[in-house]
C-alpha cells in the first residue's frame, strides 16, 4: 500500500475510533441532532487534516530540510509555568489549541497526524456540554435553559441575658418589657434551631432577538410559628416562601430593560443593599427588608446606573385603642382596606467604589368600619403615606474596609419598616371618649430611622461587622390616651406604642473554606413606649449572644 494511502487509513481509522468513544461520554445528555451536528464537524477536520497533510508533503518535496534551524526559529520546548508566548510562536507558527499537527510538523520535519481529535476537546470535560450560561448553573438537556440550585444550612445557638424572650430574633419594637409580664421575671433562656436554613432554584433561559427570561423561587422554615413551640417534638417547622418571581428582558445597558413579576424585595426596602452581614436573622431596626408581590419595571444605563420603578401590594395597618387592624383583621375601629397598589421606586449607581441609592414609596393607608352594627359607628377614611430613603456603601483600603449606611424618613411608613413601626402607618381616635380626643379620623404616622455600620477584613477569611441603629416615631397626642397607658384603663394597646427604638450589635465571622461561615454575635436593642403603660413601666431592653453555622451551596 502506498504510504499516502496508508496514512488515509490510518487516519480514517481513528477518526471512526474516535466518533464512536466521543458520543459514548456525554451519550445521557445530547440529543440525535448535537449527534449530527459533532459528526458533521468531525468529517469537516478530516477534510482539513487530509489538506494539511497534502500541503506538508508538497513543502518536504520542494524544500528539503535544513541540517540545523535558522537563528530565532528553534524548537520550542516546553517551560512548566510560563504564561506567556513561546519561541514557537514568536516566529508565526501556529500552535494554537485545535491545531493536531506536531511540534516536529511545525519547525519543518516529517509529517506526523498526532490524532483525529482536536487538542481542544481533548482537554475539555465530557460533560462541558452540560455547563449553564451562569456560575454554578447547569444546561437542562434538550433545551436552552441553565439551571442553579442554591442555599444553605443554617443552625443559630443563642442565649439572653434579659428578660425571657423565646423568638429566634431580636425585633427591637416588640422586645419584652422590663417589668409588669411574666417574661420580665424570668431570666433569659438557651434556644436552638435551624429553621432559618434555606433552599433555592434560580432558571434562566435565552431568547433571540429578545433577551432572557430568569426565574426564582427560595423558600425558608421559618413560617408562622414563630414561638418554636414544636421543639419539644420532631421540629416541624412551617416552610416559608420568601421568592418566586420571573424576569424578562434584556439585561445589559443597551437593551430596553427588563420586566418583573412576582414576590421579591420591594423597590423600598433597604436591608437587601447593605454590605452588612448579622447572625442574628432580624429585619434590622431602622431597615426596610419587606418582600411582597409586584410588578416591576428596571432599565440598567450607562455609567453603572440603573433606575427601577413598581406597583406593589398594598396592606393597611392602623392601630385604634381596641387594638390593630389589617386588611384579614378587624382591630375594633374598622379593617384596613387596599384600593389601589402601593408606588415604590429607586435609582442606584455602582462603581468600584462602592454604590448609593435613592429609594421612594407612596401609598394609601385607608380604614373601613360601614360594616358596623350601629349606625353610629359607620365610618370610612383614608390618608396617604409616603416614604424616602437613601443608602450607600464605600469601600476603603483595597475594599477591606467598607462603610454603609441607610436614613429614611416618611409619613406612614407602617410595615415597611417592618421592625419598627409595623401596625402603626396609622393610628385613629376612633373609639376613645370626646374627652380623649375621640372621633372617626386616621392619621398617619411620622418615622425618622437610620443606621450606620462597618464591616472590616481582618484576613481573607475572618471579618468583622458593626452597626449602630435608630428609630424616633412621632404620633399625634390623643394616642397617649389609648388603652393600656398610665390613667387609660386597662389593656395592652399601649405596650406596641414605641416612640423610640435603639440597637447596636457586633459580631466576628471565620470561613475556614469558602462556602463556611462560624460567627459569634453580641446584640443589645431597647425600646422606649409612647407612654407609661398601666404598670407604670416605660420601656423594655434585651441583650443576646448568637453562635451560628452557615454551610451554603
Amino acid at each position: 500500500m502506498a504510504p499516502r494511502a496508508a496514512g488515509r487509513g490510518w487516519l480514517l481509522t481513528a477518526c471512526a475510533v474516535s466518533a464512536l468513544m466521543l458520543p459514548a461520554l456525554p451519550a445521557a445528555a445530547q440529543s440525535v441532532q448535537e449527534l449530527r451536528a459533532q459528526l458533521n464537524a468531525l468529517q469537516r477536520r478530516i477534510d482539513q487534516l487530509e489538506a494539511a497533510q497534502r500541503r506538508s508533503e508538497q513543502r518536504t518535496v520542494e524544500a528539503p530540510r535544513p541540517s540545523a534551524a535558522p537563528p530565532g526559529r528553534g524548537i520550542a520546548t516546553a517551560q512548566p509555568g510560563r504564561s506567556g508566548p513561546g519561541p514557537a510562536q514568536a516566529a508565526g507558527i501556529d500552535t494554537s489549541p485545535g491545531n493536531s499537527l506536531s511540534r516536529e510538523t511545525q519547525t519543518g520535519g516529517p509529517p506526523q497526524v498526532t490524532s483525529a481529535i482536536p487538542v481542544q476537546a481533548q482537554r475539555e470535560d465530557p460533560l462541558s456540554g452540560l455547563r449553564g450560561s451562569f456560575p454554578g448553573s447547569f444546561r437542562v438537556p434538550g433545551t436552552d435553559t441553565s439551571v442553579r440550585l442554591y442555599g444553605f444550612a443554617k443552625l443559630n445557638m443563642s442565649g439572653d441575658f434579659g428578660p425571657r424572650n423565646r423568638s429566634d430574633v431580636v425585633t427591637g419594637a416588640s422586645i419584652p418589657l422590663e417589668r409588669g409580664v411574666a417574661g420580665a421575671r424570668t431570666g433569659g433562656d438557651f434556644q436552638a434551631s435551624a429553621r432559618r436554613s434555606r433552599l433555592g432554584i434560580e432558571t434562566r433561559t435565552p431568547f433571540d432577538g429578545f433577551g432572557e427570561v430568569r426565574t426564582q423561587v427560595e423558600f425558608d422554615f421559618a413560617g408562622q410559628n414563630t414561638d418554636l413551640t414544636t421543639q419539644a417534638t420532631n421540629n416541624a417547622y412551617t416552610p416559608r416562601l420568601r421568592q418566586a418571581f420571573a424576569e424578562i428582558g434584556q439585561f445589559g445597558a443597551d437593551g430596553w430593560g427588563t420586566v418583573l413579576v412576582g414576590q421579591t424585595n420591594s423597590l423600598f426596602a433597604d436591608q437587601p443593599l447593605l454590605p452588612l452581614q448579622w447572625l442574628n436573622d432580624w429585619t434590622a431596626p431602622g431597615a426596610s427588608n419587606v418582600r411582597q408581590a409586584q410588578v416591576r419595571y428596571s432599565r440598567r444605563l450607562e455609567g453603572g446606573v440603573t433606575i427601577k420603578a413598581a406597583l406593589e401590594n398594598s396592606y393597611s395597618d392602623i392601630t385604634s385603642t381596641a387594638g390593630t387592624s389589617y386588611p384579614d383583621a378587624n382591630g375594633g375601629a374598622g379593617f384596613g382596606v387596599n384600593q389601589v397598589p402601593d408606588l415604590t421606586a429607586q435609582a442606584i449607581v455602582e462603581g468600584d467604589w462602592g454604590f448609593a441609592a435613592l429609594r421612594g414609596m407612596l401609598r394609601q393607608v385607608r380604614i373601613d368600619n360601614r360594616g358596623a352594627a350601629s349606625p353610629a359607628a359607620r365610618y370610612t377614611d383614608s390618608a396617604l403615606g409616603f416614604g424616602i430613603g437613601a443608602t450607600a456603601a464605600v469601600n476603603l483600603l483595597e475594599k477591606r474596609l467598607i462603610l454603609a449606611g441607610s436614613v429614611q424618613y416618611g409619613e406612614g411608613l407602617g410595615r415597611y419598616l417592618d421592625s419598627s413601626s409595623a401596625g402603626v402607618g396609622a393610628v385613629s381616635n376612633f373609639g376613645l371618649s370626646a374627652a380623649a380626643g375621640g372621633g372617626r379620623e386616621i392619621d398617619t404616622v411620622g418615622v425618622v430611622a437610620g443606621i450606620v455600620g462597618a464591616q472590616y477584613h481582618f484576613t481573607s477569611n475572618l471579618r468583622s461587622n458593626l452597626s449602630l441603629h435608630g428609630v424616633r416615631l412621632n404620633f399625634p397626642d390623643y394616642v397617649r390616651s389609648f388603652a393600656g397607658c398610665l390613667g387609660a384603663g386597662s389593656g395592652t394597646v399601649c405596650d406596641g406604642v414605641n416612640q423610640e427604638i435603639w440597637a447596636g450589635a457586633i459580631n466576628l465571622i471565620w470561613s475556614p473554606v469558602k462556602p463556611v461561615d462560624l460567627g459569634i454575635e453580641y446584640v443589645h436593642a431597647e425600646r422606649t413606649l409612647e407612654n407609661r403603660n398601666v404598670n407604670g413601666v416605660r420601656g423594655g431592653r434585651s441583650d443576646r449572644v448568637q453562635a451560628s453555622a452557615i454551610v451554603r451551596f
